[in-house]
Protein backbone atom coordinates (compact mmCIF):
# COMPACT_ATOMS: atom_id res chain seq x y z
CA UNK A 1 0.00 0.00 0.00
CA UNK A 2 1.35 3.41 -1.01
CA UNK A 3 -0.46 6.68 -0.34
CA UNK A 4 0.66 10.26 -0.81
CA UNK A 5 -0.51 13.84 -0.91
CA UNK A 6 1.31 16.89 -2.27
CA UNK A 7 -0.02 20.45 -2.43
CA UNK A 8 3.28 22.18 -3.27
CA UNK A 9 4.10 23.22 0.30
CA UNK A 10 3.54 19.94 2.11
CA UNK A 11 4.24 16.43 0.87
CA UNK A 12 3.33 13.34 2.88
CA UNK A 13 3.64 9.75 1.79
CA UNK A 14 3.26 6.26 3.19
CA UNK A 15 5.50 3.79 1.40
CA UNK A 16 5.44 0.00 1.60
CA UNK A 17 7.98 -1.95 -0.46
CA UNK A 18 9.76 -5.29 -0.71
CA UNK A 19 12.36 -4.23 -3.28
CA UNK A 20 16.02 -3.85 -2.26
CA UNK A 21 17.63 -0.77 -3.80
CA UNK A 22 21.32 -1.71 -3.70
CA UNK A 23 22.44 1.92 -3.53
CA UNK A 24 21.53 5.02 -1.55
CA UNK A 25 18.86 7.18 -3.15
CA UNK A 26 20.47 10.55 -2.35
CA UNK A 27 18.65 13.85 -1.79
CA UNK A 28 19.08 17.34 -0.44
CA UNK A 29 15.76 19.10 0.13
CA UNK A 30 14.73 22.66 0.93
CA UNK A 31 12.01 21.42 3.29
CA UNK A 32 11.79 20.12 6.84
CA UNK A 33 11.41 16.34 7.03
CA UNK A 34 10.00 13.80 9.47
CA UNK A 35 10.45 10.06 8.87
CA UNK A 36 8.56 7.47 10.89
CA UNK A 37 9.82 3.89 10.40
CA UNK A 38 7.26 1.16 11.02
CA UNK A 39 9.25 -1.89 9.92
CA UNK A 40 11.90 -3.04 7.47
CA UNK A 41 15.58 -3.54 6.79
CA UNK A 42 17.11 -0.27 5.63
CA UNK A 43 19.91 2.22 6.20
CA UNK A 44 19.81 5.99 6.21
CA UNK A 45 22.97 7.91 5.33
CA UNK A 46 22.87 11.46 6.75
CA UNK A 47 25.88 13.72 6.17
CA UNK A 48 28.35 10.88 6.76
CA UNK A 49 26.39 9.15 9.55
CA UNK A 50 24.71 5.77 9.01
CA UNK A 51 21.46 5.01 10.83
CA UNK A 52 19.79 1.57 10.93
CA UNK A 53 16.21 2.54 11.84
CA UNK A 54 14.34 0.23 14.19
CA UNK A 55 10.53 -0.21 14.23
CA UNK A 56 8.89 2.84 15.73
CA UNK A 57 11.91 5.09 15.31
CA UNK A 58 11.80 8.68 14.07
CA UNK A 59 14.31 10.72 12.06
CA UNK A 60 14.09 14.53 11.89
CA UNK A 61 15.94 16.50 9.22
CA UNK A 62 16.12 20.30 8.79
CA UNK A 63 16.38 21.85 5.30
CA UNK A 64 19.58 21.41 3.31
CA UNK A 65 20.75 18.17 4.93
CA UNK A 66 22.25 15.68 2.46
CA UNK A 67 20.80 12.20 2.98
CA UNK A 68 19.78 8.97 1.33
CA UNK A 69 18.05 5.68 2.03
CA UNK A 70 19.05 2.19 1.01
CA UNK A 71 16.64 -0.77 1.34
CA UNK A 72 18.80 -3.78 2.22
CA UNK A 73 16.53 -6.79 1.70
CA UNK A 74 13.14 -7.94 0.43
CA UNK A 75 11.66 -7.79 3.91
CA UNK A 76 8.56 -5.61 4.09
CA UNK A 77 9.74 -1.99 4.31
CA UNK A 78 7.10 0.33 5.77
CA UNK A 79 7.81 4.03 6.23
CA UNK A 80 5.89 7.28 6.55
CA UNK A 81 7.50 10.56 5.51
CA UNK A 82 6.52 14.20 5.80
CA UNK A 83 8.14 17.14 4.01
CA UNK A 84 6.92 20.67 4.66
CA UNK A 85 7.97 24.29 4.22
CA UNK A 86 8.57 26.40 7.30
CA UNK A 87 6.19 29.07 5.98
CA UNK A 88 3.26 26.82 6.93
CA UNK A 89 4.00 27.26 10.62
CA UNK A 90 2.36 30.29 12.24
CA UNK A 91 4.78 32.76 13.91
CA UNK A 92 3.39 31.95 17.36
CA UNK A 93 4.15 28.26 16.74
CA UNK A 94 7.70 28.63 15.36
CA UNK A 95 9.08 26.91 18.47
CA UNK A 96 7.79 23.68 16.91
CA UNK A 97 10.70 23.89 14.47
CA UNK A 98 13.32 23.95 17.24
CA UNK A 99 13.70 20.16 17.09
CA UNK A 100 14.99 20.46 13.51
CA UNK A 101 18.57 21.60 13.95
CA UNK A 102 22.11 20.70 13.00
CA UNK A 103 22.35 17.62 10.83
CA UNK A 104 19.17 16.03 12.13
CA UNK A 105 18.19 13.86 15.07
CA UNK A 106 17.24 10.20 15.41
CA UNK A 107 14.95 8.78 18.12
CA UNK A 108 14.60 5.03 18.61
CA UNK A 109 11.67 3.28 20.30
CA UNK A 110 9.25 6.19 19.88
CA UNK A 111 6.13 4.03 19.43
CA UNK A 112 4.42 5.39 22.56
CA UNK A 113 4.18 8.82 20.86
CA UNK A 114 1.89 7.34 18.14
CA UNK A 115 3.28 9.49 15.36
CA UNK A 116 1.87 7.11 12.75
CA UNK A 117 -1.64 8.10 13.88
CA UNK A 118 -0.79 11.76 13.33
CA UNK A 119 0.55 10.90 9.86
CA UNK A 120 -2.69 9.09 8.96
CA UNK A 121 -4.68 12.09 10.22
CA UNK A 122 -2.69 14.42 7.97
CA UNK A 123 -3.08 12.10 4.98
CA UNK A 124 -6.87 12.27 5.43
CA UNK A 125 -6.75 15.94 4.39
CA UNK A 126 -6.33 14.85 0.76
CA UNK A 127 -9.94 13.58 0.78
CA UNK A 128 -11.46 16.75 2.27
CA UNK A 129 -13.32 19.54 0.43
CA UNK A 130 -10.89 22.26 -0.61
CA UNK A 131 -12.25 24.93 1.76
CA UNK A 132 -11.82 22.62 4.76
CA UNK A 133 -8.54 21.09 3.63
CA UNK A 134 -6.33 24.14 4.20
CA UNK A 135 -7.62 24.67 7.74
CA UNK A 136 -7.35 20.99 8.64
CA UNK A 137 -3.92 20.66 7.02
CA UNK A 138 -2.34 23.39 9.14
CA UNK A 139 -4.05 22.27 12.34
CA UNK A 140 -3.04 18.63 11.85
CA UNK A 141 0.51 19.53 10.82
CA UNK A 142 0.96 21.56 13.99
CA UNK A 143 -0.58 18.73 16.03
CA UNK A 144 1.95 16.28 14.58
CA UNK A 145 4.83 18.68 15.22
CA UNK A 146 3.60 19.24 18.78
CA UNK A 147 3.86 15.50 19.34
CA UNK A 148 7.35 15.54 17.81
CA UNK A 149 8.30 18.38 20.16
CA UNK A 150 7.04 16.34 23.12
CA UNK A 151 9.20 13.43 22.00
CA UNK A 152 12.24 15.70 21.71
CA UNK A 153 11.64 17.16 25.17
CA UNK A 154 11.45 13.76 26.85
CA UNK A 155 13.88 11.55 24.91
CA UNK A 156 17.56 11.96 24.11
CA UNK A 157 18.44 11.52 20.43
CA UNK A 158 20.68 8.58 19.56
CA UNK A 159 23.98 8.88 17.70
CA UNK A 160 25.07 6.14 15.29
CA UNK A 161 28.30 4.19 15.90
CA UNK A 162 31.49 6.00 14.89
CA UNK A 163 32.64 4.90 11.41
CA UNK A 164 35.22 7.65 10.97
CA UNK A 165 37.72 7.01 13.80
CA UNK A 166 40.21 9.71 12.80
CA UNK A 167 37.46 12.25 12.13
CA UNK A 168 38.82 13.19 8.70
CA UNK A 169 35.58 12.62 6.79
CA UNK A 170 33.65 14.56 9.44
CA UNK A 171 36.08 17.50 9.15
CA UNK A 172 35.78 17.44 5.36
CA UNK A 173 31.98 17.45 5.52
CA UNK A 174 32.01 20.24 8.09
CA UNK A 175 34.29 22.37 5.93
CA UNK A 176 32.26 21.82 2.75
CA UNK A 177 29.03 22.62 4.61
CA UNK A 178 30.53 25.91 5.78
CA UNK A 179 31.93 26.94 2.38
CA UNK A 180 29.78 25.44 -0.40
CA UNK A 181 28.37 28.84 -1.40
CA UNK A 182 31.88 30.23 -1.85
CA UNK A 183 34.82 29.47 -4.13
CA UNK A 184 34.98 25.81 -3.18
CA UNK A 185 37.31 23.67 -5.30
CA UNK A 186 39.11 20.35 -5.13
CA UNK A 187 42.42 22.20 -5.48
CA UNK A 188 41.72 24.25 -2.36
CA UNK A 189 40.53 21.21 -0.37
CA UNK A 190 43.52 19.18 -1.51
CA UNK A 191 45.92 21.81 -0.21
CA UNK A 192 44.02 22.41 3.01
CA UNK A 193 43.71 18.73 3.98
CA UNK A 194 47.01 17.51 2.43
CA UNK A 195 45.28 14.91 0.27
CA UNK A 196 45.20 14.24 -3.44
CA UNK A 197 41.96 14.96 -5.28
CA UNK A 198 41.36 11.25 -5.72
CA UNK A 199 41.87 10.63 -2.02
CA UNK A 200 39.51 13.48 -1.18
CA UNK A 201 36.71 12.19 -3.36
CA UNK A 202 37.22 8.60 -2.21
CA UNK A 203 36.99 9.55 1.49
CA UNK A 204 34.09 11.92 0.89
CA UNK A 205 32.13 9.50 -1.25
CA UNK A 206 32.59 6.67 1.24
CA UNK A 207 31.12 8.94 3.94
CA UNK A 208 28.31 10.69 2.05
CA UNK A 209 27.61 8.64 -1.06
CA UNK A 210 28.62 11.50 -3.39
CA UNK A 211 31.74 13.26 -4.63
CA UNK A 212 32.62 16.62 -3.10
CA UNK A 213 31.35 18.70 -6.00
CA UNK A 214 28.16 16.66 -6.52
CA UNK A 215 27.40 17.08 -2.82
CA UNK A 216 28.07 20.83 -2.96
CA UNK A 217 25.88 21.18 -6.07
CA UNK A 218 22.88 19.56 -4.38
CA UNK A 219 23.39 21.79 -1.33
CA UNK A 220 23.52 24.90 -3.53
CA UNK A 221 20.41 23.96 -5.49
CA UNK A 222 18.45 23.15 -2.31
CA UNK A 223 19.45 26.53 -0.84
CA UNK A 224 18.49 28.36 -4.04
CA UNK A 225 15.14 26.60 -4.16
CA UNK A 226 14.37 27.61 -0.58
CA UNK A 227 15.30 31.23 -1.36
CA UNK A 228 13.06 31.24 -4.44
CA UNK A 229 10.19 29.78 -2.39
CA UNK A 230 10.69 32.68 0.05
CA UNK A 231 10.32 35.27 -2.71
CA UNK A 232 13.85 35.81 -4.04
CA UNK A 233 14.31 36.13 -7.79
CA UNK A 234 16.00 33.19 -9.44
CA UNK A 235 18.99 35.38 -10.34
CA UNK A 236 19.44 36.61 -6.77
CA UNK A 237 18.98 33.10 -5.36
CA UNK A 238 21.63 31.79 -7.76
CA UNK A 239 24.14 34.39 -6.57
CA UNK A 240 23.44 33.72 -2.89
CA UNK A 241 23.82 29.97 -3.47
CA UNK A 242 27.27 30.48 -4.98
CA UNK A 243 26.63 30.58 -8.72
CA UNK A 244 28.39 33.37 -10.59
CA UNK A 245 27.13 32.04 -13.92
CA UNK A 246 23.32 32.00 -14.13
CA UNK A 247 23.25 29.70 -17.18
CA UNK A 248 25.23 27.07 -15.23
CA UNK A 249 22.81 27.45 -12.31
CA UNK A 250 19.79 27.11 -14.63
CA UNK A 251 21.15 23.91 -16.21
CA UNK A 252 22.02 22.34 -12.87
CA UNK A 253 18.71 23.32 -11.27
CA UNK A 254 16.72 21.82 -14.12
CA UNK A 255 18.88 18.68 -14.18
CA UNK A 256 18.47 18.00 -10.45
CA UNK A 257 14.86 19.12 -9.96
CA UNK A 258 13.28 18.64 -13.38
CA UNK A 259 11.79 22.16 -13.50
CA UNK A 260 13.09 25.61 -14.34
CA UNK A 261 14.11 27.82 -11.37
CA UNK A 262 11.10 30.13 -11.70
CA UNK A 263 8.55 27.30 -11.76
CA UNK A 264 7.07 25.60 -8.67
CA UNK A 265 7.75 21.93 -8.14
CA UNK A 266 6.94 19.26 -5.58
CA UNK A 267 8.18 20.31 -2.16
CA UNK A 268 10.21 17.16 -1.57
CA UNK A 269 11.61 16.51 -5.03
Amino acid sequence: MNASWDDGRIYIHHTVSRTPTGEYDLHCHHSYEVYCFLEGDAEYLVEGRVYRPSPGSVLLLPPNVFHGVKVLSDRRYDRMALHFLGELIRPECESLLSCFRGEGAYYAQAQSYRLDEYFYSLLECAEMPEDLRAVAQNARLEALLSQVALLCARVEPMRPPQTDPDGLAARLIEYVNAHYTGELSLDELSGRFFLSKNQLNRIFRRATGATVMAYAARKRIALARRLISEGESAQRAALRAGYGDYSNFYRQYKKLLGVAPHLPGNVAK
